[in-house]
């Protein structure tokens, strides 16, 4: 059994409009075979390619090879997330500016291709007992081009800190 160390990674080269930089890692080789290869690309792109070096016992490069070019695609969809940009917040007063979710996938990238469904909203903790979170239109924002967009809502009460938590059926 022969073991042959493999280094990936280590360079930043320019595709497209992206700068990619690769994450250095060590794979092992056993009989020709890569052993245990993790790697992840999360930003969804084409013309891809990845640089190995085969590097002996001292860590010193012995050999490389480009792989094939390839494209990431958008990943299947993983979590809710929110924009944090969100505010001001006013007693009594719609939020200055309401909050969004999007359903992104793996690698963080917004699947804007959901035009169906919906995303929920609650008050998760307030400082005052029986505080709720209100609006002039519904707790319930529906998805369009990936983004759920909500409108109207509103705390009674100045203070804080208040959590909000949201939720949809569309991810785990």
């Amino acid at each position: 059994m022969e073991l042959l160390t493999l280094r990936y990674g280590n360079t930043c080269e320019r595709y497209s409009f992206y700068l990619i930089c690769y994450v250095v890692n060590v794979a092992l080789f056993v009989d020709d075979v890569v052993q245990d290869l993790d790697l992840q690309i999360s930003r969804v792109g084409a013309g891809y390619t990845l640089k190995f070096i085969a590097v002996n016992t001292f860590n010193a490069p012995i050999a490389f090879t480009y792989s094939d070019e390839f494209e990431v695609t958008l990943g299947d969809p993983y979590t809710l997330v929110l924009d944090p940009n969100m505010g001001p917040f006013l007693g009594g007063l719609p939020f200055g500016i309401q909050p969004s979710v999007v359903i992104t996938d793996r690698g963080g990238n917004t699947i804007t291709s959901i035009d169906e469904g919906s995303a929920f909203v609650e008050l998760y903790s307030t400082p005052h007992e029986g505080e709720e979170l209100l609006t002039t239109g519904t707790k319930e924002a529906f998805f369009s081009g990936g983004v759920a967009q909500f409108e109207g809502l509103y705390i009674n009460k100045q203070g804080g800190p208040y959590q909000l938590i949201f939720n949809t059926s569309l991810v785990r």
